[in-house]
């Protein structure tokens, strides 16, 4: 079929789909080892066409029986230097798209990425329709939005594989999004059915009025959101997901000015989620535009105690010591140092190493 085997092949590459699926022999069913092989045949073809290269990996069904397995699974394909773009799931009778990397979260780490998940049959006669569904899913993630359309078109006229619609119609909005054409993203998000605004494409589209302008807009959706999560959970089964949602909805308050609302909501997050790192450094950040620093260094602290090797919380707290109080220029430095040991490529490498030189040079006057 001209699929690579093993990740670590190709781990020299910069655009990688792997594909994880139980071995054959784990099932006994033949059109379940038949067909993904079928399916994956005509993804890699469409794909080698655009430069994404596609690795297949199998597993025991044991080996994906469990959240946490897979999470293993993911680490051990990181530690071959490999980077996906996205994960497959393929299972006997549906599979997942899992995305691990978010285009539009370079606009904002506001907007969400749909999930796309759908069912397949052994008996269909149409494995082209499965096949530019993932293509399609794949281009976005690639960044290739204007190659997209003609797969996502295919695989919503048809009638053959169960998918949620909205979910590849939501890859469209994201890529006008990135295109910059906010009024487009806000009609295709006002002509879905309201009983397909999720608390996800409702904060996203909540974004999107505070980008043209339409602040009570915003906020009227965003005071609607999230109403599910002021019910107790006593099994925490929605606890990830509410603590997600506080923290987007937290973001949206605060670039509308809202701080109050916004500290509530990471308030509630972090009493759903009260060893997170990351929530701390979050609220620091939204209590910051309010210049009571003693509460932001708090916050920078706590989650350094809970994860004394979370660099962005040196970096954050860095900048804290560095703008705030002019005498703490040497704790500012020893935490942008911490955070290049810690994450010598993150996001903030290029500007934490600018301010090691400039305040080197501040001490050495």
């Amino acid at each position: 079929m001209g699929l690579p085997a093993t990740a670590k092949d190709q781990a020299a590459e910069d655009h990688i789909i792997a594909i994880i699926r139980p071995n054959s022999e784990d099932t006994q069913d033949d059109d379940f080892r038949t067909l993904p092989d079928e399916i994956l045949e005509l993804v890699n073809d469409n794909l080698q066409e655009h430069g994404i290269l596609l690795n297949v990996l199998e597993y025991s069904s044991e080996d994906l029986s469990t959240v946490n397995s897979q999470n293993v699974i993911l680490e051990g394909i990181e530690a071959t230097g490999i980077h996906p773009l996205a994960v497959i799931w393929i299972y006997p009778r549906d599979i997942e798209v899992q995305f691990l990397t978010s285009p539009v979260a370079q606009v904002s780490p506001i907007l969400d990425e749909p999930t796309i998940r759908f069912d397949w049959s052994p008996s269909m006669d149409s494995l082209e329709i499965i096949a530019d569904a993932i293509t399609g899913t794949l281009l976005y993630l690639d960044g290739q939005c204007a190659l997209l359309t003609p797969y996502l078109d295919s695989a919503l006229a048809s009638g053959t594989v169960a998918m949620v619609d909205q979910h590849f119609v939501k890859l469209e909005i994201n890529c006008a999004i990135l295109a910059g054409d906010f009024d487009n993203a806000i009609n295709m998000y006002e002509s879905f059915e309201e009983s397909l605004m999720a608390d996800r494409e409702s904060l996203d589209l909540a974004w999107l009025y505070l980008r043209v302008g339409r602040e009570e807009d915003a906020l009227e959706m965003a005071a609607e959101v999230i109403r599910h999560c002021r019910v107790p959970d006593p099994e925490g089964y929605h606890t990830e997901y509410c603590v997600g949602q506080y923290s987007r909805r937290a973001q949206v308050y605060a670039l509308a000015f809202h701080y109050d609302e916004a500290i509530a909501d990471m308030d509630a997050a972090i009493e759903l989620d009260p060893d997170n790192p990351e929530l701390y450094v979050l609220r620091g950040q939204i209590v910051i535009l309010l210049y009571e620093w003693d509460r932001v260094l708090a916050d920078y602290n706590h989650a350094i105690e809970l994860d004394p090797d979370y660099a962005d919380a040196y970096y954050y707290r860095g900048i804290l010591h560095y703008t705030a109080w002019e005498g703490l220029r040497e704790d500012a430095l020893a935490d942008f140092e911490r955070y290049l040991e810690l994450a010598p490529d993150g996001e903030h490498a290029q500007e934490a190493a600018a301010n090691v030189t400039e305040i080197q040079a501040l001490l050495a006057e």
